[in-house]
Formats: C-alpha cells, structure tokens, sequence
C-alpha cells in the first residue's frame, strides 16, 4: 500500500505594478517635470506545514500449543508499501514593480526641459518558516513461540517485508524586491 500525504502552501502578499507615464510640454521656455513615486510595504508571514506517512507498526507472530500430540504454527507475513512524505512551502512579499515613461513632447521647442525623478522603496519583511517532513515504514515485529507436553511442536516466526520510506522539504522565500525601469527617449 503506498500512502502520500503532501502539503503545498503558497502566499503572496503586498506584490503589484505601477506605471507613470510624464511628458513636458512646450511652453515657450524652461519645462520642469517632477516625477515621485513612493512604494511602502510591510509582510508578517508565518507559516507551519508538515506531512507524514507511515506503513509500519506492523506485528506477524506464531504460537502454537500441544498436549500429548505434534503442532506447527506459520507466522504471517506483512508486505507493506512505500511510504513517501513531501512538504513544499513558498512564500512571496513584498514585490514592487514600477516603470516611468518620460517622453519629451517638446519638438520644435527653444527652451530647456527637466525632468526629476524619484523612486522610493521601502519593504520591512518578518518571515518565520516551519517545514517538516516524515516517512517511516518501521517499528515492526516478527515473532515465534511455541510449547509442548508430551508431543512435538513447531513454529516459525512471522516475515515482515517493508517499502522504501522517503521524505522531501523544500521551502522558499523571496522578499522585497523592487524592480524600476525609466524609459526616456
């Protein structure tokens, strides 16, 4: 029998886009643009996961008795299956993209053009991450008794065969990025 338990946690906080768009326009003189972007975030994320699986504690056994005669006793046996444990946790925060397209818009123009730009980013990330895995296939017994009075007696022991057992953790965090791109022609 093959048992699979898998936990998948996936958050994403506080992540988005933001686009400016700033021309100057001709008026006949000094053109000044003042472009500010401000992005402020702030993630508390705590996650727990974990995943078991299990095929032992399994028990075959044999007793046999006898009284003026003969007895066998056969223990029985146990084949169990793979027990495979998977933990995968993902966690996101914190994301600032911002992209400021700065055209000129001043053809034909005699004066000067300035433009100012400003990108602020500011992320503040607490990220506390458990993760456990667990697969087992043992803890499993075997065993053979016998007695006799008077006659014979026989008993073999139970067989107990068990799987593989495997157990995988992954966990990843990206936080605070920023990303800011400025077109200007």
């Amino acid at each position: 029998m093959k048992k699979l338990i898998a936990v998948v946690s996936l958050v994403a906080v506080a992540g988005f886009g933001f686009a400016v768009s700033a021309s100057e326009g001709w008026v006949g003189g000094d053109t000044n643009t003042n472009v500010i972007v401000t992005n402020e975030n702030s993630a508390y994320i705590k996650t727990d996961a974990k995943s078991e699986a299990e095929t032992g504690e399994n028990k075959a056994n044999a007793d046999s008795a006898a009284v003026g005669g003969s007895s066998r006793a056969k223990g029985g046996m146990i084949e169990t299956g793979d027990a495979d444990a998977t933990t995968e946790v993902a966690v996101v925060a914190n994301t600032n993209e911002t992209e400021i397209n700065v055209g000129c818009g001043c053809e034909g123009g005699d004066g000067d053009t300035h433009t100012n730009l400003e990108v602020h980013n500011a992320n503040v990330a607490k990220v506390k991450t458990k993760a456990k895995s667990e697969a087992e296939t043992g803890d499993n017994e075997a065993n053979a008794s016998s007695a006799a009075v008077g006659g014979s007696s026989r008993a073999r022991g139970g067989m107990i065969m068990t799987g593989a057992a495997s157990a995988w953790t992954a966990v990843g965090v990206i936080a605070n990025t920023n990303w800011t791109l400025i077109n200007h022609p």
